[in-house]
């Protein structure tokens, strides 16, 4: 069963909402996990398959949070509750407040009869792009604007229209022909410029970018892996590298964020083991 393999092989601790969390293979275990799981299992790594794609370039554009939206996230951070311009903005659980402290850390916003939270301006997360944009940082680049939020890339959409910026989009509600339209037209280079969303991103390839400037990211580490190569895969070595640009804001629970998709990452390898398969096909 299931359990009972989660108590034989893996390592579990408590998160900070309470629940159980996976953090590894349990020491002693390894020898027995590998023997059933190697002759089961066979990855082979993108870096193995496709060794002619471009590499990988990682920047972190930090952004700070203007004064009032600062006081109203320590406030949500330390009393669950937070005043905005025209709302009051709370949480009922610390698993609902680490969700709104990351609303806060991207935008202002109102909450709505339901409870819902509505982003709006100002967003440093945007204004901190759009300055970049202006001043000419991605010049000469074909780039992908991802965000985990869809709510922030409506509110970045808007921001470029009132500047005049071309842009498409691809969203969960662009469908169909809509959707191999705006895809096509970035791919022939007719425009510069996508924001795309998790739902939105599901079987596109996005390969004449260069750039990928990520502005919200999902805690799913398999989630953000995808994205990420939605704009590195075949077709994508006419570059000579793909960068991705990580908008954070400072001293949020985005740092944490941050810090949590990379450990992820280092507990996915200590199972997959990608290095040392790469060091067999090398012959090392």
């Amino acid at each position: 069963s299931k359990t009972a393999y989660v108590d034989r092989f893996l390592q579990i601790d408590w998160n900070r909402w309470g629940g159980r969390e996976i953090t590894g293979l349990k020491p002693g275990a390894e020898s027995e996990f590998f023997a059933i799981f190697d002759a089961m299992t066979r990855r082979v790594t993108k870096e193995a398959a496709l060794p002619f794609l471009p590499p990988k370039l990682y920047e972190v554009r930090w952004v700070e949070l203007p004064p009032k939206l600062r006081r109203a996230y320590n406030s949500m951070q330390q009393d669950l509750i937070a005043e905005l311009e025209t709302t009051t903005v709370s949480a009922k659980s610390v698993l609902e407040r680490a969700g709104r402290l990351l609303q806060l850390a991207n935008a202002s916003g109102e909450v709505d009869a339901d409870g819902k939270y509505h982003m709006m301006m100002p967003s440093p997360k945007i204004e901190a792009f759009v300055d970049d944009l202006i001043a000419g940082d991605f010049d000469g680049q074909s780039v992908v604007v991802f965000s985990d939020s869809r709510q922030l890339i409506d509110l970045l959409s808007a921001e470029l229209t009132r500047i005049d910026r071309a842009h498409l989009m691809i969203t969960g509600d662009v469908t169909g022909d809509d959707r191999q339209e705006a895809m096509e037209k970035f791919q022939a280079g007719e425009v510069d410029l996508i924001l795309l969303t998790r739902a939105g991103g599901e079987g596109i390839t996005l390969t004449k970018a260069s750039t990928m400037v990520r502005l919200v990211r999902p805690w799913s580490h398999t989630v953000f892996k995808q994205s990420e190569d939605r704009v590195h895969r075949i077709g994508s070595e006419v570059h000579e590298s793909v960068t991705y640009v990580d908008y954070v804001t400072i001293d949020t629970v985005e740092e944490g964020q941050l810090v949590r998709l990379n450990a992820k990452e280092a507990t996915a390898q200590e199972v997959l083991r990608d290095s040392d398969l790469l060091d067999l096909l090398k012959g090392k």
